[in-house]
């Protein structure tokens, strides 16, 4: 009897189940995850050092590799340049949150080619 009532549980649970995604939805995944990586690369390469004053941090909910995503409010600042504001969501190591409360102030490498596309500089103090 109960390996009938086990199954009939299997059975509702799949049902339940949200939809395993589509092939495209994967592919698409994996290509966003390449060109971060790549993105990151010319960064590390060409990025102008500066500094962001953290005005907001929220997570968004969404975990890529098991490192929760951001949704930041910077005042970015570049040596010789005006500082801007800048909006954006970034994915933060689980061992640097403490660094990226609002108020903060973190380094960062901005792509100088679009100001608006940068990541964190780790290498250098924080805080």
């Amino acid at each position: 009897m109960g390996l009938f009532k086990d199954m009939k549980n299997l059975k509702k649970m799949a049902a339940d189940a949200p939809p395993a995604p589509s092939m495209s939805d994967t592919i698409a995944a994996g290509a966003s995850v390449v060109a971060a990586a790549k993105l990151q690369q010319q960064l590390l390469a060409t990025g102008v050092p500066g500094t962001a004053i953290i005005k907001s941090a929220d997570q968004s909910g969404m975990m890529v590799n098991n490192m929760p995503q951001v949704n930041f409010d910077f005042e970015v600042t570049l040596p010789g340049k005006d500082a801007y504001s800048l909006k954006t969501s970034l994915v933060v190591p689980m061992t640097q949150l403490a660094a990226v409360a609002a108020g903060n102030t973190v380094g960062v490498l901005v792509d100088p080619a679009n100001p608006e596309s940068l990541m964190f500089d780790w290498s250098r103090p924080q805080g």
